[in-house]
This record gives structure tokens, sequence and C-alpha cells, in this order.
């Protein structure tokens, strides 16, 4: 049943324009792996590049704890001053915005908080925290909606984060570099309407259309700027792309 719903999907991706997403639907369908081959040049280095995919931490991704936690895959976005900008490869988990339902900027949500405390306690240990930088996280508001609507809140100083909606317009250059799919944790985690492929809706600092929702990147990756709520009564998930500075030895 798993497998025809994806492929319901990947042909309702091909007919809406997706065409890659299509492509790579099918490719993990047929695999049954969402997780990549960790190999040796994956490990962070000063010759490591913007475009590179590198190892950093590890985390629950297969959903057997008995084999321990699996390396986590991350995109080098940026690099500058001995330092390097990563976003995970894939969505690691799935998570609710905030906890309850109110009007919540970046600087006041419980995802903030659990990104900062219990996944970089999971994902990483007191070498590789020591090696991520604290960042000011820019509180940048929607360029899409008006002011009176739009209360990003107030700048924070994070060791993890999420990409605002101009980081995400700046570090990829398309909708298909955008997109991503969820772990195979992620999934069973997932209470999402686009949990059955794998392939995700993940989520963004910035607020969305107003203060009650918060913009996504949507199956496709495309930047969803009026945004979804940040807490749904039913409990619907999106994913999470942690990012980080991190120094590079």
């Amino acid at each position: 049943m798993k497998k025809i719903l994806q492929y319901v999907l990947a042909a309702v991706l091909g007919m809406t324009g997706c065409f890659s997403q299509t492509v790579q639907i099918m490719a993990k369908t047929i695999s049954g792996s969402l997780q990549a081959k960790v190999e040796e040049e994956n490990t962070v280095s000063k010759d490591t590049e913007v475009g590179d995919v590198i190892i950093f931490g590890e985390y629950e991704q297969d959903t057997d704890t008995a084999n321990g936690k699996e390396p986590i895959e991350w995109i080098v976005l940026d690099k500058q001053d001995g330092k390097i900008l990563l976003i995970s490869k894939y969505c690691l988990d799935e998570k609710l915005y905030n906890d309850e339902q109110k009007e919540v900027p970046w600087d006041q949500c419980t995802l903030r908080k659990w990104l900062n405390s219990t996944f970089m306690d999971e994902a990483f240990n007191k070498e590789e925290q020591n090696r991520i930088v604290t960042t000011t996280v820019k509180a940048q508001k929607n360029p899409d909606y008006p002011t009176l609507f739009n209360n990003a809140g107030k700048d924070t100083e994070d060791k993890i984060f999420l990409l605002s909606i101009q980081e995400a317009k700046r570090y990829f250059n398309s909708d298909d570099d955008r997109g991503t799919y969820d772990t195979e944790y992620a999934i069973e985690r997932s209470v999402s309407l686009y949990d059955s492929d794998g392939y995700d809706v993940w989520w963004l600092r910035s607020p969305g259309e107003n203060s009650s929702r918060i913009a996504i990147v949507g199956i496709c990756g495309q930047i969803n700027t009026g945004g979804t709520v940040a807490f749904d009564s039913w409990g619907l998930t999106n994913g999470v792309r942690p990012a980080l500075w991190i120094k590079v030895k």
C-alpha cells in the first residue's frame, strides 16, 4: 500500500510540473532507502567547499535504535572566515513550530528551544558542540506581507536555527535544490499530509502572512511565504532541517 501511495504522489508531482522530484521519488521508492552512503571524503576539512555534502554529528534516522544513531549528512551553503554554514540534507525530524496556539515569532517558539537543547544534545558530542558557532540570527520580516501583520520578533543568539525566507532564496539556486525528503525516522514521527512517500514540507523561521503562520518550503521546493499555522489543533507537523555554522579545522 505504501509503495502504491508513493507512485500515486509521483504521478501527481509529474502532472504539477515537479518532474525532477517525480524521478527522485521513484528512485527512492525502488531503492527503499532515504540515507545515502557515508564515505570518508565526507568529513569536514579546510578543503570543504560550498555545495559539498559532509558528515557531522549523529541522529536516529533508520528507526532501528538497536544499531545506534546514523551519521548526519549536511549540505555546505556558505564558507567564510574559517567557518562553514550547514543545513541537513534531509528533514531529520517532524515537529510543530510551537506547542500551543498563539502568535509566536522565532525567538519565542518551542522549536527553537528544542533545536538548541534536546536536538543539540542528541546529535552532537561535547567536542562537536564546541565547534558550533553561536550565531546572531536576524529577525527578518516576510518580504511579501505588510509589516502590520508581520511580527518577526527579535534577533537571537543561537547555535542551531532555521533558514529565513531570504536565506532559503539566497542559498538554493532552484526549487529542485530546495526540496528534500524525510528520513525514515522522521516519517515514523510525522503527522503530515505528505509523509507517505518521504518527500516533505519543511519549516523556515520567518513569519507567514500573519504572526500565527510560519513560512515553509513546499514539497516541490517552492517557498510558501504565506505559510502554515505554527500550531495545528490536529497536531500536523512539518519537517525540520537544522542549520548551523561550524568552525573548520
